[in-house]
């Protein structure tokens, strides 16, 4: 079938075309169900622009079709824009490639009343042991989401490409006393049913109710405004880091492609002119790849065929590359040339699935840890007067300059904490000012993993991906009461 749309894609006059085919298998615990997607696409480049068709038929006489309708649409946006060439270099052709997350034990394999007899076991625990410490926990049914993606990538460059993908959503509750949280496993990542079932689950429960236990007694505080040093955990900075470079960096959306749809950003419109630029403290470090084991965007090819390899986001506070593909590697030749590096993608290309369109998408964001060993709570100890920012909710605005993060906050007193706020609170911020402010960073053993989305295109593409990021102290940042007039 994908053969068949190359071939009529070609014969349709299409100097380049892809062909990818996608089956997706779900698993939902406790409310068990499994559903079945499939879907099959051609992208064709004729005249320097794109055209792109899908359909969830996946049937052989409808791939021909898929192919000629690509290329009359390529032909429609050529027909309607000014003259344009896509300058990309050659890739490494790979005719019989395969690839596989590992995994230990495929969660499709597993026996459903093991699965469902794991979650019993773990919710009559966490009942149990909270009664045990004397506080009540409300019933709070686990769910786990299993995901199995075969990828078919076919291109008439040669390349063939076949690629399995398995992913594990945890959502664990722990309810105690009146305090609701989500058991951190570090997921969800790819991985199979051992990441679920190795883990120290029972371990992360009794810490979590020990966290509740220290947190509950804090008596209730006032909002002061103001600026205050914020000592953020992990997974703060990780929605941080997401809501600023995550997609800041993306080169099509610092060109203004984006404008229309999910926006634009604060580096650009030249990136060439932002590239070699301080953007941060040079306490940060900022790895961009797609390698990592169980980190959700890991892949050996992209959706264009490309391998990727970690690239340098941010270097010690300077901005040193953005999210490309193979398009849009050519669009940054004269840096990489200056720098003596090759012009290649990054492989960014990625998509839901057959049925969205591929898009330049954030790969995984690695935030290398300081040299000091400093912790969460090393980090408390050295703070004054500040707040630790326990939560957060972000909202940037379409440059991803501005934004305001609704925030759970402890106050801390010298270095002790002291109380929690009550009612609403909020993190004004501004993007350079932010991670200029930037005044420390936990160490090697301090970081987490955390979960982020890009979103793309209109309709909304979603594609997560993971962050690694470690524990930090912004000084002097603005706290408000969003409720309040100015």
């Amino acid at each position: 079938m994908a053969q068949t749309a190359l071939d009529a894609a070609h014969a349709a006059g299409a100097t380049y075309a892809d062909v990818r085919l996608t089956v997706t298998t779900s698993r939902v615990f406790q409310n068990l169900y499994e559903t079945e997607t499939l879907g099959m696409s051609v992208r064709a480049l004729r005249d320097g622009y794109w055209g792109w068709a899908a359909t969830p038929y996946v049937a052989a006489t409808e791939a021909p079709r898929l192919g000629r309708l690509a290329v009359r649409l390529a032909n429609a946006n050529a027909a309607s824009g000014l003259p344009r060439t896509v300058d990309w270099r050659p890739i490494p052709i790979v005719p019989n490639g395969t690839w596989t997350t590992p995994i230990a034990i495929d969660p499709f394999e597993v026996a459903l009343e093991e699965i469902l007899d794991w979650c019993a076991g773990v919710e009559t625990f966490t009942l149990a042991l909270a009664n045990s410490r004397g506080g009540r926990s409300a019933q709070n049914p686990i769910r786990l989401i299993f995901t199995k993606q075969e990828r078919l990538l076919l291109s008439t460059e040669g390349s063939c490409l076949h690629q399995q993908v398995y992913t594990v959503v945890p959502k664990i509750p722990v309810a105690y006393k009146g305090v609701r949280r989500e058991l951190h496993l570090g997921g969800p990542a790819q991985a199979g049913w051992e990441f679920v079932f190795h883990a120290p689950v029972r371990e992360l429960i009794r810490r979590t109710m020990d966290e509740i236990d220290q947190t509950v007694p804090l008596p209730a505080k006032a909002l002061d405004v103001g600026r205050y040093d914020l000592v953020c955990p992990a997974s703060v900075v990780a929605a941080l880091l997401e809501g600023t470079f995550g997609a800041a960096t993306q080169v099509d959306r610092a060109l203004g492609y984006e404008a229309n749809a999910e926006g634009t950003s604060y580096l650009g419109p030249d990136p060439l002119r932002c590239l070699g630029t301080t953007v941060a403290a040079p306490l940060l470090t900022v790895t961009a790849e797609r390698t990592t084991p169980r980190a959700l965007a890991t892949i050996k090819w992209d959706d264009e065929g490309v391998e990727p390899a970690p690239f340098p986001l941010i270097t010690h506070g300077v901005l040193t590359d953005y999210q490309t593909t193979r398009e849009a590697a050519a669009w940054l030749a004269p840096w990489y040339q200056k720098q003596g590096t090759p012009v290649r993608s990054h492989g960014c290309l990625a998509s839901e699935d057959a049925l969205t369109l591929p898009m330049p998408h954030t790969p995984n964001l690695i935030m290398h840890p300081g040299a000091h060993a400093l912790d969460l709570e090393t980090l408390v100890q050295g703070v004054d007067h500040g707040y630790v920012v326990d939560t957060i909710d972000l909202d940037m605005d379409f440059q991803q300059l501005n934004g305001l993060g609704r925030v759970t906050l402890t106050e801390i007193r010298r270095g002790r904490r002291v109380g929690q706020v009550r009612g609403e609170a909020g993190l004004l911020l501004h993007t350079p000012e932010l991670w200029q402010h930037l005044q420390a960073v936990g160490g090697e053993g301090s970081q987490d993993w955390s979960v982020g989305t890009s979103v793309k295109g209109e309709p909304a593409e979603q594609v997560p991906y993971s962050l690694q990021t470690v524990p930090a102290l912004f000084t002097q940042q603005a706290i408000i009461d969003p409720r309040s007039k100015g």
